[in-house]
């Protein structure tokens, strides 16, 4: 067994870096980005509503979930 084999099944070599999305954009106020055209679904766990992006029309959709403890 090589000594990167080893550190790699013993996770030696310092915190797993997290993943970050270049797509998701965190500084930005989504309000200012969407415009909520309505509510699609709303069952036991969320609510699906369908959006607008403000700067060119795109439709989308969105689900926000409740999470029960």
């Amino acid at each position: 067994m090589s000594f990167f084999n080893f550190r790699k099944i013993f996770k030696i070599g310092g915190e797993k870096k997290k993943k970050q999305f270049e797509h998701v954009k965190m500084d930005v106020n989504p309000e200012e980005v969407w415009q909520i055209i309505g509510e699609l679904g709303d069952g036991a766990f969320g609510k699906v509503y369908k959006l607008s992006q403000k700067q060119n029309g795109e439709k989308f959709c969105y689900g926000n979930l409740t999470f029960i403890q």
